[in-house]
């Protein structure tokens, strides 16, 4: 999150585990779209594996991409599996 600050710029968190289909799915769909990839850049983009840290996001299952303003506050948060054109 200090990259965020220091580049005044909102965060783009995926929390996700090895094992979730849903998550392989996106790694292999979603993040490597190239209209994704691009939008992406707006942010800084932090992967992280494992729920012990979504549980700051209430985090109840894998995935969860959480958005944040460059300070850290949640802006918006989705906890489902997420394609291309979403």
């Amino acid at each position: 999150m200090n990259a965020a600050a220091e580049e005044n710029k909102p965060a783009m968190i995926y929390i996700r585990e090895d094992w979730c289909p849903r998550c392989r799915n996106m790694d292999q769909n979603t993040w490597t779209n190239s209209e994704v990839i691009q939008l992406s850049s707006n942010f800084v983009n932090i992967d992280v594996v494992g729920t012990q840290q979504g549980t700051l996001y209430n985090y109840s299952k894998p995935p969860l991409i959480v958005f944040t303003d460059p300070q850290g506050r949640v802006i918006v948060e989705q906890n489902a599996e997420l394609s291309a054109s979403q």
